[in-house]
Protein backbone atom coordinates (compact mmCIF):
# COMPACT_ATOMS: atom_id res chain seq x y z
CA UNK A 1 0.00 0.00 0.00
CA UNK A 2 1.62 2.96 -1.26
CA UNK A 3 0.76 6.34 0.75
CA UNK A 4 -0.10 9.45 -1.16
CA UNK A 5 -0.39 13.68 0.17
CA UNK A 6 -2.78 15.85 -1.53
CA UNK A 7 -1.83 19.09 -1.09
CA UNK A 8 -3.59 22.45 -2.20
CA UNK A 9 -5.15 25.31 -0.36
CA UNK A 10 -8.47 24.99 -1.80
CA UNK A 11 -10.43 22.67 0.43
CA UNK A 12 -12.94 21.44 -2.28
CA UNK A 13 -10.29 20.75 -5.16
CA UNK A 14 -8.49 18.25 -1.97
CA UNK A 15 -11.94 16.88 -1.56
CA UNK A 16 -12.46 16.45 -5.16
CA UNK A 17 -9.42 14.59 -5.67
CA UNK A 18 -9.82 12.43 -2.60
CA UNK A 19 -13.53 11.52 -3.28
CA UNK A 20 -13.19 11.12 -6.87
CA UNK A 21 -10.10 8.78 -7.13
CA UNK A 22 -10.42 4.67 -5.98
CA UNK A 23 -7.10 4.95 -3.71
CA UNK A 24 -8.01 1.71 -2.41
CA UNK A 25 -8.51 -0.06 -5.40
CA UNK A 26 -5.27 0.99 -6.84
CA UNK A 27 -3.35 -0.06 -3.70
CA UNK A 28 -3.11 3.61 -2.10
CA UNK A 29 -3.91 5.05 0.96
CA UNK A 30 -4.54 9.20 1.64
CA UNK A 31 -2.21 9.23 4.29
CA UNK A 32 -2.20 13.67 4.82
CA UNK A 33 -3.77 16.46 2.99
CA UNK A 34 -2.56 20.23 3.71
CA UNK A 35 -3.01 23.65 2.35
CA UNK A 36 -0.33 25.20 2.39
CA UNK A 37 3.85 24.59 1.63
CA UNK A 38 4.39 24.80 5.51
CA UNK A 39 1.72 21.76 6.65
CA UNK A 40 3.02 20.11 3.98
CA UNK A 41 6.37 19.67 4.58
CA UNK A 42 5.50 18.62 8.41
CA UNK A 43 3.29 16.03 7.18
CA UNK A 44 5.87 15.06 4.65
CA UNK A 45 8.37 14.30 7.78
CA UNK A 46 5.69 12.69 9.13
CA UNK A 47 4.19 10.71 6.91
CA UNK A 48 6.90 9.97 4.34
CA UNK A 49 4.31 9.67 1.41
CA UNK A 50 5.74 7.79 -1.46
CA UNK A 51 3.08 9.85 -3.67
CA UNK A 52 2.61 13.72 -3.73
CA UNK A 53 -0.33 15.44 -5.26
CA UNK A 54 0.60 19.34 -5.09
CA UNK A 55 -0.73 22.54 -6.59
CA UNK A 56 2.27 25.31 -7.79
CA UNK A 57 0.50 28.12 -6.02
CA UNK A 58 -0.07 27.64 -2.30
CA UNK A 59 0.56 30.09 0.52
CA UNK A 60 4.34 29.98 2.50
CA UNK A 61 6.39 28.21 0.27
CA UNK A 62 4.88 27.08 -3.23
CA UNK A 63 4.61 23.65 -5.04
CA UNK A 64 8.11 24.38 -6.92
CA UNK A 65 10.30 24.47 -3.88
CA UNK A 66 8.27 22.30 -1.41
CA UNK A 67 8.67 19.54 -4.64
CA UNK A 68 12.37 20.55 -4.31
CA UNK A 69 12.62 19.69 -1.16
CA UNK A 70 10.63 16.82 -0.86
CA UNK A 71 12.93 15.38 -3.59
CA UNK A 72 16.17 15.91 -1.33
CA UNK A 73 15.48 14.05 1.04
CA UNK A 74 13.66 11.50 -0.65
CA UNK A 75 14.90 10.75 -4.55
CA UNK A 76 12.41 8.26 -4.83
CA UNK A 77 8.93 10.32 -4.26
CA UNK A 78 6.67 10.35 -7.08
CA UNK A 79 5.25 13.95 -7.20
CA UNK A 80 2.56 14.97 -9.69
CA UNK A 81 2.08 19.36 -10.01
CA UNK A 82 -0.93 20.44 -10.70
CA UNK A 83 -1.53 24.13 -11.57
CA UNK A 84 -3.96 26.70 -13.02
CA UNK A 85 -1.15 28.18 -15.09
CA UNK A 86 -0.24 26.53 -18.32
CA UNK A 87 2.70 28.28 -18.69
CA UNK A 88 5.73 27.11 -20.27
CA UNK A 89 8.07 27.82 -18.05
CA UNK A 90 6.14 26.41 -15.09
CA UNK A 91 6.40 22.88 -16.91
CA UNK A 92 10.20 23.25 -17.55
CA UNK A 93 11.29 23.48 -14.08
CA UNK A 94 9.11 20.97 -12.86
CA UNK A 95 10.70 18.59 -15.53
CA UNK A 96 13.89 20.05 -14.57
CA UNK A 97 13.62 19.17 -11.16
CA UNK A 98 12.52 15.38 -11.09
CA UNK A 99 8.64 16.34 -11.28
CA UNK A 100 7.49 14.27 -14.91
CA UNK A 101 3.79 14.31 -14.14
CA UNK A 102 1.86 17.85 -14.84
CA UNK A 103 -1.55 17.84 -14.63
CA UNK A 104 -3.18 21.70 -15.45
CA UNK A 105 -6.82 22.62 -13.60
CA UNK A 106 -9.14 22.29 -13.96
CA UNK A 107 -8.00 18.30 -12.96
CA UNK A 108 -9.38 15.34 -15.68
CA UNK A 109 -9.89 12.47 -13.02
CA UNK A 110 -9.07 10.26 -15.75
CA UNK A 111 -5.91 11.89 -16.70
CA UNK A 112 -5.16 12.02 -12.91
CA UNK A 113 -5.95 8.20 -12.60
CA UNK A 114 -4.26 7.15 -15.30
CA UNK A 115 -0.94 8.92 -14.10
CA UNK A 116 -1.41 7.10 -10.08
CA UNK A 117 -1.46 4.35 -11.96
CA UNK A 118 1.37 4.55 -13.56
CA UNK A 119 3.28 5.79 -10.76
CA UNK A 120 2.04 2.31 -9.39
CA UNK A 121 3.63 0.76 -11.74
CA UNK A 122 7.32 1.89 -11.52
CA UNK A 123 6.85 1.74 -7.60
CA UNK A 124 5.86 -1.60 -7.91
CA UNK A 125 8.76 -1.84 -10.85
CA UNK A 126 11.79 -0.02 -8.36
CA UNK A 127 11.05 -2.46 -5.48
CA UNK A 128 11.06 -5.20 -7.53
CA UNK A 129 14.28 -4.62 -8.69
CA UNK A 130 15.62 -3.14 -5.58
CA UNK A 131 14.97 -6.81 -4.04
CA UNK A 132 17.03 -8.53 -7.03
CA UNK A 133 19.65 -6.35 -6.77
CA UNK A 134 19.70 -5.49 -3.07
CA UNK A 135 20.31 -2.25 -3.37
CA UNK A 136 17.85 -1.05 -1.23
CA UNK A 137 18.50 -2.72 1.68
CA UNK A 138 16.83 -0.68 4.35
CA UNK A 139 12.97 -0.95 2.51
CA UNK A 140 14.27 -4.65 2.62
CA UNK A 141 14.49 -4.52 5.78
CA UNK A 142 11.19 -3.16 6.82
CA UNK A 143 9.49 -4.99 4.54
CA UNK A 144 11.29 -8.02 5.00
CA UNK A 145 8.36 -10.41 7.14
CA UNK A 146 5.51 -9.15 4.25
CA UNK A 147 7.57 -9.86 1.57
CA UNK A 148 8.90 -13.79 2.88
CA UNK A 149 5.43 -14.02 3.74
CA UNK A 150 4.21 -13.17 0.34
CA UNK A 151 7.14 -15.63 -1.06
CA UNK A 152 6.36 -18.22 0.51
CA UNK A 153 2.69 -18.64 0.16
CA UNK A 154 3.29 -18.48 -3.89
CA UNK A 155 5.63 -21.02 -3.46
CA UNK A 156 2.85 -23.03 -1.91
CA UNK A 157 0.49 -22.26 -4.32
CA UNK A 158 2.67 -22.74 -7.69
CA UNK A 159 2.45 -26.00 -9.23
CA UNK A 160 6.50 -27.62 -9.37
CA UNK A 161 6.85 -27.75 -13.01
CA UNK A 162 6.82 -23.83 -13.25
CA UNK A 163 9.37 -23.26 -10.74
CA UNK A 164 13.11 -23.73 -10.94
CA UNK A 165 14.92 -24.58 -8.02
CA UNK A 166 17.86 -23.29 -9.46
CA UNK A 167 16.28 -19.80 -10.07
CA UNK A 168 14.36 -19.88 -6.33
CA UNK A 169 17.79 -20.07 -4.27
CA UNK A 170 18.90 -16.50 -4.80
CA UNK A 171 15.56 -15.59 -3.04
CA UNK A 172 15.45 -18.40 -0.51
CA UNK A 173 19.64 -17.10 0.70
CA UNK A 174 17.97 -13.65 0.99
CA UNK A 175 15.06 -15.18 3.42
CA UNK A 176 17.30 -17.33 5.49
CA UNK A 177 17.30 -20.28 3.60
CA UNK A 178 21.17 -21.98 3.30
CA UNK A 179 22.67 -24.92 3.18
CA UNK A 180 21.89 -28.82 1.98
CA UNK A 181 17.91 -29.24 2.47
CA UNK A 182 16.95 -32.69 1.53
CA UNK A 183 13.72 -32.74 3.49
CA UNK A 184 10.65 -30.12 3.40
CA UNK A 185 7.37 -30.45 4.37
CA UNK A 186 4.37 -28.18 4.74
CA UNK A 187 2.18 -28.44 8.08
CA UNK A 188 -1.27 -26.41 8.19
CA UNK A 189 -2.63 -25.30 11.80
CA UNK A 190 -6.12 -24.17 12.23
CA UNK A 191 -6.27 -22.26 15.89
CA UNK A 192 -9.79 -22.90 17.65
CA UNK A 193 -10.48 -19.28 17.53
CA UNK A 194 -13.45 -18.17 19.30
CA UNK A 195 -15.81 -14.95 18.44
CA UNK A 196 -13.55 -12.83 20.23
CA UNK A 197 -12.11 -9.59 18.88
CA UNK A 198 -9.30 -9.83 16.42
CA UNK A 199 -6.76 -8.42 18.86
CA UNK A 200 -6.85 -11.73 20.72
CA UNK A 201 -6.20 -13.67 17.26
CA UNK A 202 -3.50 -11.54 17.12
CA UNK A 203 -2.23 -12.79 20.82
CA UNK A 204 -3.19 -16.68 19.95
CA UNK A 205 -1.30 -16.19 16.39
CA UNK A 206 1.86 -15.45 18.83
CA UNK A 207 1.49 -17.35 21.21
CA UNK A 208 1.50 -20.58 19.00
CA UNK A 209 3.76 -18.79 16.61
CA UNK A 210 6.43 -18.80 19.65
CA UNK A 211 5.73 -22.71 20.83
CA UNK A 212 5.97 -23.59 17.39
CA UNK A 213 9.51 -21.92 17.61
CA UNK A 214 10.60 -23.34 21.07
CA UNK A 215 9.70 -26.50 20.20
CA UNK A 216 10.98 -27.59 16.57
CA UNK A 217 13.93 -25.95 17.76
CA UNK A 218 14.46 -29.34 19.94
CA UNK A 219 14.10 -31.45 16.53
CA UNK A 220 17.61 -31.27 14.84
CA UNK A 221 19.92 -28.77 15.66
CA UNK A 222 20.22 -28.96 10.86
CA UNK A 223 16.31 -28.43 11.58
CA UNK A 224 14.52 -24.93 10.52
CA UNK A 225 10.96 -23.67 10.30
CA UNK A 226 9.33 -21.09 8.90
CA UNK A 227 5.57 -19.55 10.30
CA UNK A 228 3.34 -17.84 8.19
CA UNK A 229 -0.74 -17.06 8.62
CA UNK A 230 -2.81 -17.01 5.09
CA UNK A 231 -5.98 -14.72 4.90
CA UNK A 232 -8.13 -17.86 6.62
CA UNK A 233 -5.90 -16.83 10.01
CA UNK A 234 -4.28 -20.53 9.98
CA UNK A 235 -0.85 -20.78 10.15
CA UNK A 236 1.03 -22.34 7.57
CA UNK A 237 4.33 -24.05 8.87
CA UNK A 238 7.62 -25.08 6.59
CA UNK A 239 9.99 -27.31 7.84
CA UNK A 240 13.02 -28.04 6.47
CA UNK A 241 16.04 -29.60 6.86
CA UNK A 242 17.80 -32.85 6.85
CA UNK A 243 15.52 -35.16 8.51
CA UNK A 244 14.84 -38.44 7.54
CA UNK A 245 11.45 -39.16 9.80
CA UNK A 246 10.29 -35.87 9.22
CA UNK A 247 6.58 -36.51 9.07
CA UNK A 248 6.82 -38.81 12.56
CA UNK A 249 8.80 -36.02 14.02
CA UNK A 250 6.54 -33.54 13.27
CA UNK A 251 3.49 -35.19 14.67
CA UNK A 252 5.40 -36.14 17.82
CA UNK A 253 6.17 -32.26 18.26
CA UNK A 254 2.63 -31.12 16.75
CA UNK A 255 0.99 -33.49 19.64
CA UNK A 256 3.40 -32.11 22.51
CA UNK A 257 2.63 -28.22 21.19
CA UNK A 258 -0.91 -29.12 20.95
CA UNK A 259 -1.13 -30.81 25.23
CA UNK A 260 1.27 -27.72 25.65
CA UNK A 261 -1.40 -24.87 24.77
CA UNK A 262 -4.43 -26.63 25.84
CA UNK A 263 -2.82 -27.24 29.41
CA UNK A 264 -1.43 -23.82 29.83
CA UNK A 265 -3.24 -21.06 27.14
CA UNK A 266 -6.51 -23.12 27.06
CA UNK A 267 -5.67 -22.63 23.31
CA UNK A 268 -6.71 -25.98 20.90
CA UNK A 269 -5.83 -26.85 17.29
CA UNK A 270 -5.76 -28.99 14.67
CA UNK A 271 -3.32 -29.61 12.45
CA UNK A 272 -2.66 -31.72 8.73
CA UNK A 273 1.04 -32.72 7.80
CA UNK A 274 1.80 -32.64 4.38
CA UNK A 275 4.41 -35.30 2.09
CA UNK A 276 7.93 -34.90 2.85
CA UNK A 277 9.50 -33.57 -0.56
CA UNK A 278 13.17 -32.70 -1.54
CA UNK A 279 12.95 -29.35 -3.20
CA UNK A 280 11.29 -26.10 -2.40
CA UNK A 281 9.89 -26.07 -5.17
CA UNK A 282 8.08 -28.95 -5.18
CA UNK A 283 6.30 -27.20 -1.74
CA UNK A 284 3.17 -27.22 -3.27
CA UNK A 285 3.13 -30.72 -3.63
CA UNK A 286 3.17 -31.22 0.04
CA UNK A 287 1.28 -27.97 0.79
CA UNK A 288 -1.72 -29.74 -1.50
CA UNK A 289 -0.74 -32.91 0.48
CA UNK A 290 -1.48 -31.18 3.68
CA UNK A 291 -4.92 -29.50 2.47
CA UNK A 292 -5.58 -32.87 1.60
CA UNK A 293 -5.17 -34.47 5.14
CA UNK A 294 -7.40 -31.51 6.72
CA UNK A 295 -10.08 -32.09 4.56
CA UNK A 296 -10.23 -35.33 5.74
CA UNK A 297 -10.32 -34.09 9.51
CA UNK A 298 -13.40 -31.59 8.36
CA UNK A 299 -15.04 -35.09 6.76
CA UNK A 300 -14.79 -37.48 9.63
CA UNK A 301 -14.45 -35.12 12.64
CA UNK A 302 -11.12 -36.56 14.13
CA UNK A 303 -9.99 -34.65 16.86
CA UNK A 304 -6.53 -34.66 16.25
CA UNK A 305 -3.38 -34.62 13.88
CA UNK A 306 -3.87 -35.71 10.18
CA UNK A 307 -0.37 -36.24 9.27
CA UNK A 308 -0.45 -37.89 5.18
CA UNK A 309 1.71 -40.88 5.87
CA UNK A 310 -1.45 -42.54 7.72
CA UNK A 311 -4.24 -41.63 4.73
CA UNK A 312 -5.21 -44.69 2.53
CA UNK A 313 -5.57 -43.03 -0.30
CA UNK A 314 -9.68 -44.50 -0.69
CA UNK A 315 -11.77 -42.73 -3.53
CA UNK A 316 -14.91 -44.16 -5.07
CA UNK A 317 -15.91 -44.15 -8.95
CA UNK A 318 -18.68 -41.27 -8.31
CA UNK A 319 -15.65 -39.13 -6.70
CA UNK A 320 -13.43 -39.61 -9.67
CA UNK A 321 -15.85 -37.99 -11.68
CA UNK A 322 -17.28 -35.69 -8.79
CA UNK A 323 -14.03 -34.73 -7.02
CA UNK A 324 -15.63 -33.54 -3.31
CA UNK A 325 -15.37 -30.00 -2.67
CA UNK A 326 -12.03 -28.84 -0.69
CA UNK A 327 -12.06 -27.74 2.26
CA UNK A 328 -10.24 -24.13 0.74
CA UNK A 329 -13.23 -23.85 -1.37
CA UNK A 330 -16.09 -24.13 1.27
CA UNK A 331 -13.92 -20.80 3.54
CA UNK A 332 -14.36 -19.00 0.06
CA UNK A 333 -17.86 -19.55 -0.43
CA UNK A 334 -18.04 -18.14 3.38
CA UNK A 335 -16.00 -14.98 2.09
CA UNK A 336 -18.26 -14.01 -0.58
CA UNK A 337 -19.15 -10.51 -0.78
CA UNK A 338 -22.41 -11.37 -1.04
CA UNK A 339 -25.08 -14.15 0.24
CA UNK A 340 -26.47 -14.80 -3.63
CA UNK A 341 -22.66 -15.23 -4.52
CA UNK A 342 -22.30 -18.26 -1.84
CA UNK A 343 -25.85 -19.35 -2.83
CA UNK A 344 -25.09 -19.33 -6.67
CA UNK A 345 -21.74 -21.42 -6.59
CA UNK A 346 -22.97 -24.01 -3.53
CA UNK A 347 -25.97 -24.65 -6.13
CA UNK A 348 -23.58 -25.47 -8.93
CA UNK A 349 -21.44 -27.42 -6.91
CA UNK A 350 -24.70 -29.24 -5.54
CA UNK A 351 -26.13 -29.44 -9.29
CA UNK A 352 -22.62 -30.79 -10.54
CA UNK A 353 -23.07 -34.55 -9.15
CA UNK A 354 -26.73 -34.30 -8.78
CA UNK A 355 -27.59 -34.61 -12.50
CA UNK A 356 -24.62 -37.29 -13.48
CA UNK A 357 -26.21 -40.60 -14.35
CA UNK A 358 -24.03 -42.29 -11.77
CA UNK A 359 -24.84 -40.37 -9.10
CA UNK A 360 -27.71 -42.51 -6.85
CA UNK A 361 -29.46 -40.65 -3.86
CA UNK A 362 -27.61 -42.87 -1.71
CA UNK A 363 -24.07 -41.20 -2.63
CA UNK A 364 -25.78 -37.96 -2.94
CA UNK A 365 -27.18 -38.83 0.73
CA UNK A 366 -23.29 -39.45 1.69
CA UNK A 367 -22.20 -35.79 -0.22
CA UNK A 368 -24.38 -33.83 1.53
CA UNK A 369 -23.62 -35.04 4.70
CA UNK A 370 -20.06 -34.47 4.29
CA UNK A 371 -20.85 -31.05 2.65
CA UNK A 372 -22.76 -30.15 5.76
CA UNK A 373 -20.09 -31.38 8.23
CA UNK A 374 -17.56 -29.18 6.43
CA UNK A 375 -19.80 -26.08 6.42
CA UNK A 376 -20.03 -26.42 10.09
CA UNK A 377 -16.53 -26.79 11.00
CA UNK A 378 -15.66 -24.24 8.63
CA UNK A 379 -18.31 -21.72 10.51
CA UNK A 380 -17.12 -22.43 13.63
CA UNK A 381 -13.57 -21.75 12.18
CA UNK A 382 -14.60 -18.54 11.44
CA UNK A 383 -16.24 -18.13 15.39
CA UNK A 384 -19.95 -18.92 14.69
CA UNK A 385 -20.83 -21.77 16.98
CA UNK A 386 -23.47 -23.38 15.62
CA UNK A 387 -26.39 -24.98 16.86
CA UNK A 388 -29.30 -27.71 15.81
CA UNK A 389 -32.46 -25.84 16.05
CA UNK A 390 -35.55 -27.87 17.19
CA UNK A 391 -36.42 -30.10 14.64
CA UNK A 392 -34.49 -28.32 11.69
CA UNK A 393 -31.08 -30.74 12.20
CA UNK A 394 -29.85 -30.80 8.78
CA UNK A 395 -28.14 -34.53 9.23
CA UNK A 396 -31.44 -35.71 10.39
CA UNK A 397 -33.65 -33.87 7.40
CA UNK A 398 -30.93 -35.34 4.91
CA UNK A 399 -30.97 -39.20 6.00
CA UNK A 400 -34.53 -39.06 6.32
CA UNK A 401 -35.67 -38.36 2.97
CA UNK A 402 -35.51 -39.36 -0.61
CA UNK A 403 -36.34 -36.69 -2.28
CA UNK A 404 -32.88 -35.06 -4.04
CA UNK A 405 -34.19 -31.59 -4.41
CA UNK A 406 -35.41 -31.74 -0.70
CA UNK A 407 -31.34 -32.48 0.09
CA UNK A 408 -30.31 -29.97 -1.63
CA UNK A 409 -33.02 -27.55 -0.21
CA UNK A 410 -31.74 -28.48 3.18
CA UNK A 411 -27.88 -27.90 2.15
CA UNK A 412 -28.30 -24.70 0.87
CA UNK A 413 -30.54 -23.26 3.25
CA UNK A 414 -27.56 -24.20 6.03
CA UNK A 415 -25.30 -22.49 3.86
CA UNK A 416 -27.09 -19.49 3.88
CA UNK A 417 -27.88 -19.90 8.06
CA UNK A 418 -24.52 -19.67 8.12
CA UNK A 419 -23.56 -17.02 5.98
CA UNK A 420 -25.47 -14.69 8.20
CA UNK A 421 -24.36 -15.52 11.27
CA UNK A 422 -20.95 -14.95 9.95
CA UNK A 423 -21.58 -11.35 8.67
CA UNK A 424 -23.23 -10.59 11.66
CA UNK A 425 -20.15 -11.48 13.73
CA UNK A 426 -17.74 -9.75 11.05
CA UNK A 427 -20.37 -6.47 11.65
CA UNK A 428 -19.72 -7.00 15.53
CA UNK A 429 -16.15 -7.25 15.75
CA UNK A 430 -15.98 -4.41 13.39
CA UNK A 431 -17.98 -1.91 15.51
CA UNK A 432 -16.34 -3.17 18.84
CA UNK A 433 -12.96 -2.86 16.48
CA UNK A 434 -14.08 0.92 16.13
CA UNK A 435 -15.50 1.63 19.54
CA UNK A 436 -12.23 1.24 21.00
CA UNK A 437 -9.87 3.32 18.71
CA UNK A 438 -12.86 5.94 19.62
CA UNK A 439 -12.02 5.50 22.48
CA UNK A 440 -8.42 5.49 22.12
CA UNK A 441 -8.13 8.48 20.39
CA UNK A 442 -10.50 10.45 22.95
CA UNK A 443 -8.02 9.41 25.55
CA UNK A 444 -4.99 10.35 23.72
CA UNK A 445 -5.68 13.53 21.71
CA UNK A 446 -3.24 15.65 23.58
CA UNK A 447 -0.61 13.41 22.43
CA UNK A 448 1.49 15.14 19.47
CA UNK A 449 2.18 12.15 17.81
CA UNK A 450 -0.87 10.40 17.58
CA UNK A 451 -1.49 8.89 14.27
CA UNK A 452 -3.27 6.48 12.48
CA UNK A 453 -0.70 3.99 12.59
CA UNK A 454 -1.03 4.11 16.66
CA UNK A 455 -4.78 3.69 17.01
CA UNK A 456 -4.24 0.74 14.63
CA UNK A 457 -1.56 -1.06 16.75
CA UNK A 458 -3.41 -0.68 19.90
CA UNK A 459 -6.29 -2.08 18.46
CA UNK A 460 -4.83 -5.12 16.65
CA UNK A 461 -5.44 -3.97 13.07
CA UNK A 462 -3.89 -2.90 9.70
CA UNK A 463 -3.71 1.01 9.85
CA UNK A 464 -5.68 1.21 5.95
CA UNK A 465 -8.69 -1.38 7.61
CA UNK A 466 -8.61 0.25 10.67
CA UNK A 467 -9.60 3.40 8.11
CA UNK A 468 -12.18 1.79 6.09
CA UNK A 469 -14.07 1.06 9.43
CA UNK A 470 -13.80 4.88 10.63
CA UNK A 471 -15.14 5.86 7.63
CA UNK A 472 -18.07 3.85 7.55
CA UNK A 473 -19.56 4.08 10.96
CA UNK A 474 -18.28 7.29 11.46
CA UNK A 475 -19.01 9.05 8.14
CA UNK A 476 -15.74 10.76 8.11
CA UNK A 477 -11.66 10.15 7.87
CA UNK A 478 -9.44 9.34 10.87
CA UNK A 479 -8.32 13.03 10.34
CA UNK A 480 -11.20 14.31 10.42
CA UNK A 481 -12.20 12.65 13.44
CA UNK A 482 -9.30 13.32 15.73
CA UNK A 483 -9.94 16.78 14.62
CA UNK A 484 -13.01 17.18 15.79
CA UNK A 485 -11.87 15.38 19.05
CA UNK A 486 -9.47 17.58 19.61
CA UNK A 487 -11.36 20.88 18.64
CA UNK A 488 -14.07 19.95 20.83
CA UNK A 489 -11.47 19.70 23.67
CA UNK A 490 -10.02 23.25 22.73
CA UNK A 491 -13.90 24.85 22.61
CA UNK A 492 -13.32 23.84 26.02
CA UNK A 493 -10.28 25.11 27.39
CA UNK A 494 -11.20 28.40 25.74
CA UNK A 495 -14.63 28.64 27.32
CA UNK A 496 -13.74 27.72 30.65
CA UNK A 497 -10.10 28.50 31.13
CA UNK A 498 -7.84 31.65 30.49
CA UNK A 499 -5.35 29.91 28.81
CA UNK A 500 -3.73 31.55 25.56
CA UNK A 501 -4.69 30.25 21.93
CA UNK A 502 -0.76 28.25 21.76
CA UNK A 503 -1.50 27.11 25.19
CA UNK A 504 -4.53 25.31 24.38
CA UNK A 505 -3.04 24.36 20.76
CA UNK A 506 -0.63 22.43 22.30
CA UNK A 507 -3.01 21.11 25.30
CA UNK A 508 -4.87 19.39 22.54
CA UNK A 509 -2.43 17.95 20.74
CA UNK A 510 -1.49 20.09 17.87
CA UNK A 511 2.54 20.65 17.03
CA UNK A 512 1.77 23.65 15.19
CA UNK A 513 -0.39 26.76 16.37
CA UNK A 514 -0.88 28.32 12.71
CA UNK A 515 -2.49 24.50 11.79
CA UNK A 516 -4.65 24.70 15.05
CA UNK A 517 -5.52 27.89 13.90
CA UNK A 518 -7.18 26.83 9.96
CA UNK A 519 -8.54 23.77 11.42
CA UNK A 520 -10.37 25.64 14.49
CA UNK A 521 -11.83 28.12 12.35
CA UNK A 522 -12.81 25.61 9.36
CA UNK A 523 -14.39 23.68 11.79
CA UNK A 524 -16.17 25.99 14.09
CA UNK A 525 -16.47 28.97 11.80
CA UNK A 526 -14.52 31.48 14.15
CA UNK A 527 -11.30 32.31 14.99
CA UNK A 528 -9.78 30.51 18.46
CA UNK A 529 -9.67 34.10 20.08
CA UNK A 530 -13.14 34.98 18.95
CA UNK A 531 -14.75 31.74 20.64
CA UNK A 532 -13.29 32.11 23.45
CA UNK A 533 -14.40 36.07 24.10
CA UNK A 534 -17.95 34.89 22.95
CA UNK A 535 -18.28 32.01 25.05
CA UNK A 536 -16.86 34.31 27.98
CA UNK A 537 -19.55 37.09 27.46
CA UNK A 538 -22.62 36.51 29.73
CA UNK A 539 -26.08 35.82 27.88
CA UNK A 540 -28.04 38.77 27.65
CA UNK A 541 -31.41 38.65 28.80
Amino acid sequence: MYNVMVVDDDCLVRERIISSIDFAGMGMNVCAEADTGTMAMELFEQYHPQIVIMDINIPQINGIDAAKAMIRNNEDISIIIITGYGSVDFAKEAIRNGMVDFLLKPINMDELTVTLERIRGSLDRKVQLAIEQQHMKKLLERSMPLLRNKYFMSLINTPSEELSEEENRVYLMDFGVEGPVSDIAAVIIVPQYNTSAAGEKMTVQGILEEEIKKSLCGMDENFREIVLFDSLQRAILIVYGEQPNMEYCLEKNLDAIRDRLKYIYKIDFKASIGKCVNEFRKLSDSYRAAEYALEYWNVFGENNIVSNRNIQQVVIDSQNQNEPIHHSEIMDLFVSKSEEEMIRRLNGYLTGFIVSSQVSTEQVRQRSIELIALMISGARELGIEFSVPAGENPYFEVLTTNNVAQIRQTVLKLGASLFAGIGNAREQNSSKTVSAAKRFIVQNYMDMELNLSKVAENVHISPGYLSQLIKKHTGAGFTDYLNYVRIEHAKHLLSTSDMRVYEVSEAVGYQNPKYFYQVFKQMTGKRPREFSQETAEPDEL
